[in-house]
């Protein structure tokens, strides 16, 4: 998936096959690993990695929540608030902050 039209006709099939129960996924053009744990009924842990050399800039993360706001722990356990900004269907849009290169965060809903 090197370019950005094959990435979203990738991201759209794989949400029809699934029949829009993907827990979480990335909806913007990243190269970010995505591990998605439900811990509870509705809540959901997420663990993210830029694995790439340039900064993960407004990252579209689409979460299957009824959550209106997300909690971000970064590298240096600082936790920042994230309101969902747009409803797709059953997902929800968060817009997160930059994660540099080769960082992980850990998202809380």
């Amino acid at each position: 998936m090197q370019n950005l039209s094959k990435s979203n006709q990738i991201k759209s099939l794989l949400r029809w096959l699934s029949k829009d129960s993907l827990p979480a996924y990335v909806d913007s053009y990243h190269r970010i690993n995505l591990w998605v744990r439900e811990s509870e009924k509705g809540k959901l842990i997420i663990a993210l990695t830029n694995s790439y050399l340039d900064s993960a800039i407004e990252l579209r993360l689409k979460l299957l929540t009824d959550r209106e706001e997300i909690s971000i722990l970064d590298m240096d356990c600082s936790e920042t608030k994230v309101k969902a900004d747009v409803t797709d269907g059953v997902y929800k849009q968060f817009i997160l902050p930059e994660i540099k290169p080769w960082q992980m965060v850990l998202i809380l809903t």
